[in-house]
């Protein structure tokens, strides 16, 4: 695996590649640690991919979970973002049971609510 180096005017390729969609941007220090953990998991081309192994490739987030627990931190939510817990839970579909996560602030409330919907494929 090919280590990448932060260097003024030598853009990481990943970045790079963002750059050409959303300007001139360069991976900081921070980032460039979080792209290299990921890149360490060896994630392959989703796009070469059939849907189900593309889904089980390595993200951004696994990369920083690697940076973390390297920095000897924790990478549970709770830990990270103080005053929110989180809950798994299961609710019932169209097809059967979906899993879902709640999470809530700290506090009485009430609370507003958020839902996200991601679909299938």
């Amino acid at each position: 695996m090919q280590q990448r180096r932060a260097a003024p005017g030598k853009p990481n390729p990943v970045a790079d590649a963002a750059s050409k969609a959303i300007g001139n941007l360069r991976a900081d220090d921070d980032m460039l640690a979080v792209l290299n953990a990921q890149a360490s998991l060896n994630p392959m081309a989703i796009e070469k991919l059939d849907v189900p192994t593309a889904r089980q490739q390595p993200t951004v987030a696994d990369g920083v979970n690697v940076v973390l627990r390297q920095q000897g931190r924790s990478t549970r939510l709770e830990d990270l973002v103080l005053g929110v817990s989180s809950m798994d839970t299961m609710i019932d579909g169209a097809a059967g049971k979906l899993p879902a996560r709640v999470y809530t602030p700290t506090g009485a409330g009430p609370f507003p609510v958020v839902v996200y919907f991601h679909g299938g494929g």
